[in-house]
């Protein structure tokens, strides 16, 4: 462990090294998803677990539903879902993703607007 590490994205008090894993499985899913030359080549059920894991581990560590983290996490997911042509579940996946992006940030920021 490193001495005085600053907490990650305002989450002070939370498990460091979860926040820090979760960030980690979600820029892993994300690099699968991005490493290969065509969707079928996308392994999306390991990557859509990948990405299960660090919301679990987000959440677990923060104890709330409603991070930025968490929406781009679960903004990843549905574009795996999307991907695989689960639209239904892709869509509420985006809308959930949308929910907690609105409840955490002015409506007027680009990640929202």
């Amino acid at each position: 462990k490193v001495a005085n590490r600053q907490p990650n994205h305002g989450c002070v008090g939370y498990d460091q090294d979860q926040l820090d894993l979760s960030s980690t499985l979600n820029c892993i899913g994300v690099a699968k998803y991005h490493a290969s030359s065509s969707v079928m080549e996308i392994n999306t059920n390991e990557t859509l677990e990948i990405l299960r894991q660090a919301l679990s581990l987000r959440f677990t560590s923060t104890q709330t539903t409603y991070t930025r983290e968490m929406a781009t996490i679960l903004n990843n997911q549905g574009r795996l879902l999307f991907q695989r042509g689960e639209f239904k579940a892709a869509l509420a996946t985006y809308q959930e993703s949308y929910k907690q992006r609105i409840a955490i940030l002015v409506e007027t920021h680009m990640d929202v607007a």
